[in-house]
């Protein structure tokens, strides 16, 4: 779930780590940080589709659950270190930005911003970046995107 969130909001890792149950609202079918929570001190309000999988997941993983717990918890304590299960979980991925190539968690942030610009999200819609700049210097172009804008600057 974790790497859903990331991945598919662009949601920071410490914003996560730090999140509560409560963040959760299926009444409202949003997921919520508040400002304190926030690398920006802005609160976050993001949709969640009622009937898709990520609500579905957010409700299983909340689910008699007290309101201030860690939304994230491992033997019953809130999760502070996902390394070991982040490199399982990554095993094998080798276009990241780490020192390796290892896929890293800002790697799945960028991801998220630019499948979001694909679609035709903008920073306004997504929710998750405070302003155009910042979403915009998330966006990964592909090759063919670079090679076009290459051939619109040499063209006549």
């Amino acid at each position: 779930m974790f790497l859903v969130l990331t991945f598919k909001f662009g949601f920071r890792k410490r914003e996560l780590l730090d999140a509560k149950v409560s963040y959760f609202n299926p009444t409202a079918s949003t997921f919520r940080l508040p400002a304190f929570t926030t690398k920006n001190n802005m609160k976050c309000v993001v949709d969640v589709l009622p009937e898709g999988e990520i609500f579905k997941m957010l409700v299983a993983l909340t689910k008699g659950r007290s309101p201030d717990a860690a939304l994230f918890t491992r033997d019953g304590r809130p999760v502070r270190d996902f390394r070991t299960e982040w490199k399982k979980q990554t095993a094998g991925m080798t276009a990241g930005s780490g020192q390796d190539g290892s896929v890293t968690i800002h790697d799945l942030r960028r991801s998220a911003i630019t499948k979001m610009s694909e679609k035709g999200i903008d920073s306004t819609k997504a929710g998750t970046h405070l302003t155009a700049d910042t979403f915009r210097r998330y966006i990964q172009r592909d090759e063919t995107e670079r090679r076009a804008t290459a051939k619109l600057i040499e063209g006549d």
